[in-house]
């Protein structure tokens, strides 16, 4: 999971879109360690749980699927 330490992928960049539960980090910001106060998380740079869409499915036909 490489991509975690790239600010570029576009997984990370959409994760940025949102806060991060975790570690509180405000959008557009990289998390941080909640264990070392404002270090850099170890491996990637946001939490895993903030990969998740948290955007509300689009309205439409049933079919369609919320793909940004």
């Amino acid at each position: 999971m490489e991509w975690l330490m790239n600010a570029d992928d576009p997984r990370v960049q959409a994760a940025l879109a949102w806060s991060c539960d975790i570690c509180k980090a405000p959008k557009e910001t990289l998390c941080t360690n909640p264990i070392e106060a404002g270090a850099p998380l170890p491996g990637r740079l946001v939490h895993i749980g903030r990969l998740t869409d948290r955007r509300p499915p689009r309205k439409g036909n049933k079919g369609e699927q919320n793909i940004g």
